[in-house]
Order: C-alpha cells, then sequence, then structure tokens
C-alpha cells in the first residue's frame, strides 16, 4: 500500500516526464495506426484450403490455420496497444485537468520548473517579468511543493492525503474503574 508520500512522488514524476508521455501518446497513436493498416492488408487465406492428405492429429497447423492464428495474435497486439494508449491519454487528461484548477503562479511554477525543466533562477527571472511577483527561490519551492500536493489530491483523492491524527485522551476518575474519554 502506499503512503501518502509516494502518491506525491508518483505525481511529480508524472509531472516531470509529461513532455515525454505527450510524445509517446504520438507515436503510439502512430503505432496503432501501422498495426491496422497491417491488420487491414493482411494476406491471409480467406477460405479453408483443404489438402490431398489423409486426417489425423498433426503437430503443426495448416495454412489456414496460421494465418488465423496471426491474425488473431495481430488483433490481440492492437487491442493491447489502444488499452495502452487509452491509459496514458487519461493519465495526460488528469494532469491536465488538475493543472487547470491550479491558481495561475502555481501552474506557471509547475510548467516552468517541472514540465519545461527550468533552473530556479530562470523560472523567478521569467515570473519576476511576467507576474511582478518578488519571491525568493525558498517561496517558490514551497509554492511548488503546495501544487504538488493539491495536483496529488486531486489526481488520487483522499487516499493520497495524509489523515490527521485524532488523538483520545483517556482519564481514570473517580467512576468505580471505567475510563472515561
Amino acid at each position: 500500500m502506499l503512503s501518502y508520500n509516494d502518491y506525491e512522488r508518483t505525481v511529480f514524476g508524472y509531472l516531470k516526464n509529461y513532455t515525454k508521455f505527450r510524445t509517446r501518446l504520438k507515436n503510439m497513436q502512430l503505432e496503432i495506426a501501422d498495426k491496422q493498416a497491417e491488420i487491414d492488408t493482411f494476406g491471409g487465406a480467406k477460405v479453408a484450403a483443404y489438402g490431398l492428405s489423409a486426417g489425423g492429429s498433426w503437430s503443426e497447423l495448416n495454412e489456414t490455420e496460421r494465418n488465423a492464428s496471426k491474425l488473431l495474435e495481430l488483433k490481440t497486439e492492437l487491442s493491447d496497444m489502444e488499452t495502452d494508449r487509452r491509459r496514458l491519454e487519461t493519465l495526460l487528461q488528469c494532469l491536465d485537468n488538475a493543472l487547470e484548477s491550479l491558481d495561475g503562479i502555481s501552474e506557471q511554477v509547475i510548467r516552468l520548473k517541472l514540465i519545461e525543466r527550468r533552473q530556479w533562477k530562470d523560472v523567478i527571472a521569467i515570473l519576476e517579468t511576467e507576474t511582478d511577483i518578488h519571491y525568493c527561490e525558498r517561496n517558490f519551492q514551497k509554492i511548488l511543493s503546495k501544487a504538488v500536493k493539491e495536483i496529488t489530491g486531486i489526481i488520487f483523492g483522499g487516499k493520497a492525503e495524509q489523515m490527521k491524527l485524532n488523538f483520545v485522551f483517556l482519564e481514570r476518575g473517580n467512576t468505580n474503574g471505567q475510563i472515561q474519554s
């Protein structure tokens, strides 16, 4: 089971690899189109072919069975590729939705530092000129940390948030040995 900090690290990794994920999604779409074209132009036997040899159990497949097996394998590969594409698309859409929900400065810090991988001095220079906000590096790091926590909560929900500890103090009073809370 993941602890709340593991979810934050996961989101941090997602954001650092955001550009790679976008590129991978484009490549997956090309691969899926290529696989679909391969299936569409598959030149397997369209009708059953009967040979002159007598029936019986053969350990190898005839041509019709081989072609059907190959076509089934291609369709399975295509289905797996489409499933992977949908998962990646869903992840990217969740990240986009979470980024849109942030306030302007938090979103810019996330995009500049994690997605575009700029150094802190560049992030500070860009934000100072664009927004007229003058913070030190430490304040921007706090904004980044808070934004990652917000995104984690949006993507993973309550299971990713640290639970508050509820302490119950027990007292022994003059209640004949019974515990009161």
